[in-house]
């Protein structure tokens, strides 16, 4: 239940991102306290733009010496990462540290089937029509990056709140180059209250 001692988010807007659950709860909460609540699409895997990459890589597949869609660093070798055409670079990254010859190719990308919300989205957060954007998940920042075709979240979101659900949830929004100012305790079900108190403050 929330508190009556909670302000009002009447006359705001608070974005919620892509959620592996439905975000009924959240939702409800936040229209109680009077927020006007967007919920952006998911997304979903579609075949990338370009397939001649892909099938260059496929051809000389005997060049490597793994695979990897999720793995661990060895020293010395050639390896293929096909991944979505907008995704974190952090794994790439930490096996060429380790030595490993790395070659990524967009084998895949994702799109969303709400396409006409996603303007819409973008007008608003580029109006200064979003007062919080909310990631129930650490997944969440992911899709949201990717559905909104972007690496790097900061100028994006560089005038909006940001709420994190949880220490997994702020790493990703850190990995997109966001500090998640409005944190909670996801089990207490508090998030309208403190999204309300942080965005009076």
């Amino acid at each position: 239940m929330i508190s009556t001692k909670a302000q009002s988010l009447k006359g705001r807007t608070i974005l919620i991102a892509p959620n592996t659950t439905r975000p009924d709860d959240l939702s409800a909460q936040l229209e109680r306290l009077g927020a006007r609540v967007i919920i952006c699409p998911r997304p979903e895997i579609s075949g990338p733009e370009i397939y001649a990459p892909v099938d260059e890589v496929i051809e000389n597949l005997y060049g490597y010496d793994w695979l990897i869609f999720a793995g661990v660093p060895l020293r010395g070798l050639n390896i293929l990462i096909p991944r979505a055409a907008i995704s974190r670079d952090r794994l790439p990254n930490l096996l060429e540290e380790a030595g490993a010859r790395v070659d990524v190719v967009a084998a895949y990308r994702t799109v969303t089937a709400e396409r006409q919300e996603l303007p819409r989205i973008s007008t608003l957060l580029a109006g200064g029509g979003v007062d919080c954007v909310v990631f129930p998940n650490a997944s969440g920042v992911y899709d949201f990056a990717q559905v909104l075709d972007v690496h790097d979240l900061f100028d994006l979101l560089s005038n909006v709140a940001v709420a994190c659900a949880d220490e997994a949830t702020s790493s990703a929004a850190v990995e997109f180059g966001l500090k998640c100012g409005i944190g909670f305790d996801s089990q207490s079900g508090a998030l309208g209250e403190a999204i309300a108190v942080n965005l009076f403050r």
